[in-house]
């Protein structure tokens, strides 16, 4: 006899001895905990006292039917599963029972075999269920996460012109085709923007495809964008998707547009147009569903006028702009950006967290803030670092490596003299 492991706990309902007697010895020899009852008003108490996982019911009962007992398991058990019997040969009720919920259906006298292969498949159906929560709620868990390292939340500040910036960002976010083109200097933020702008959208469970264009060559240009088939050239053992088509359903941020050459720019503008591509190799077009986001720190207006950037593909990439201004023209927003580096490296490097009051260390310090103006975020507190214009513990900090990035002066700034948390 073969045992259907794991062990569950079966509820079975039928008035008639015979039937509780013989099944229930059967499952109790499989090595499953049996609970028996003869009424509905019985199985609801069973229901309602014990953690049932599988329910075999009669149609017919004394109070009632098996149909009572199967929208209470449902309502009250949502994991639990139903296995319902009758005596009586009839396809409407169990039409019935399998559209209102039921598992399996059987007519009496139930082969103990046919009873077997339903429990295993039962389990079976319960392990996947089971399994499939683990994995949404490892998605939501995921899903949170992105939103707070990705979407609004990771655009720190509190100026006007942050906050419009968000504004755009929510905007935009809910048209998910349009194009988005954001300016600014580096260091501003453009990548964060962007993969805001996909977590806000439809297309956030798509992937989102980062491309540095600035390090794509003219002779690499069509196998990364486009992807290649096997053969398609000497060394082209395996088949290899593009940009494109890794990004497909989603977000394709093209970083550093402004350094693609003519050439480059004309094959992009035609898959924008086009929508589909053709890896290199190939006879087949791929249809592509997409948004492309693009950014840049050059003047584009200007790249026209010197015909280095096309003015057809700008259009085509500017349906919608978002300008990131200099951290230096919003210093308000220093604060809680110190405080988000120092949340962050108080982590990293096991540290106790400061006190993120303006007043106190470290934040004073950054209030009155002379910098020069080209500063971006980073660079910007390195800097303040490097002038020794943040002391703590009541003396400047001396010594620092002019090669220190921004995020290791500032922790090393704010927690030079804090104690270590216990590891």
């Amino acid at each position: 006899m073969d045992n259907t492991d794991p062990s569950l706990h079966i509820l079975l309902i039928d008035d008639e001895a015979d039937i509780i007697k013989s099944i229930g010895t059967y499952l109790t020899d499989l090595g499953h905990h049996l609970h028996s009852a003869s009424k509905v008003s019985e199985g609801l108490a069973m229901l309602k006292n014990h953690p049932i996982d599988i329910v075999i019911t009669d149609i017919r009962l004394p109070d009632g039917d098996g149909f009572d007992i199967l929208h209470n398991a449902k309502k009250t058990l949502p994991n639990s599963e139903v296995i319902m019997m009758t005596a009586y040969g009839d396809m409407q009720s169990a039409v019935r029972a399998l559209r209102e919920g039921a598992f399996d259906f059987y007519n009496k006298p139930i082969k103990l075999r046919e009873l077997t292969a339903s429990l295993k498949r039962t389990i079976r159906f319960q392990t996947l269920k089971r399994q499939n929560e683990t994995f949404r709620t490892r998605l939501d868990r995921v899903d949170q996460d992105n939103q707070k390292n990705y979407g609004l939340s990771a655009i720190i500040g509190q100026s006007k012109a942050i906050q419009s910036v968000r504004n755009k960002i929510e905007q935009v976010s809910q048209t998910p085709n349009t194009t988005v083109l954001i300016t600014g200097e580096t260091g501003t933020g453009k990548e964060l923007v962007a993969r805001a702008i996909h977590q806000g959208s439809n297309r956030a469970n798509h992937p989102f495809v980062a491309v540095d264009c600035s390090a794509i060559t003219e002779t690499l240009f069509e196998t990364a964008f486009y992807g290649h088939i096997r053969g398609a050239f000497t060394d082209a053992r395996e088949p290899r998707q593009g940009y494109f088509e890794l990004a497909n359903g989603g977000t394709l941020f093209l970083d550093e547009i402004g350094d693609m050459n003519l050439d480059m720019q004309a094959g992009l503008l035609r898959t924008l147009e086009e929508r589909r591509i053709r890896p290199v190799g190939s006879n087949q077009e791929i249809p592509i569903d997409i948004r492309v986001v693009s950014a840049t720190n050059r003047d584009l207006t200007q790249a026209m006028q010197h015909n280095t950037f096309r003015k057809d593909l700008y259009y085509r990439l500017n349906t919608f702009m978002i300008h990131l201004p200099l951290l230096a023209n919003r210093t308000e927003d220093i604060p809680p950006l110190a405080q988000h580096f120092l949340e962050i490296f108080s982590r990293d490097m096991h540290k106790q967290q400061t006190t993120s009051s303006s007043k106190s260390p470290p934040m004073a310090c950054f209030i009155p803030l002379q910098v020069p103006a080209r500063k971006d975020t980073k660079e910007m507190v390195a800097h303040q670092h490097q002038q020794h214009l943040i002391p703590y513990g009541g003396s400047p900090l001396t010594n620092l490596e002019t090669s220190l990035s921004a995020k290791e002066a500032l922790a090393i700034g704010a927690f030079e003299n804090s104690p270590a948390t216990p590891h």
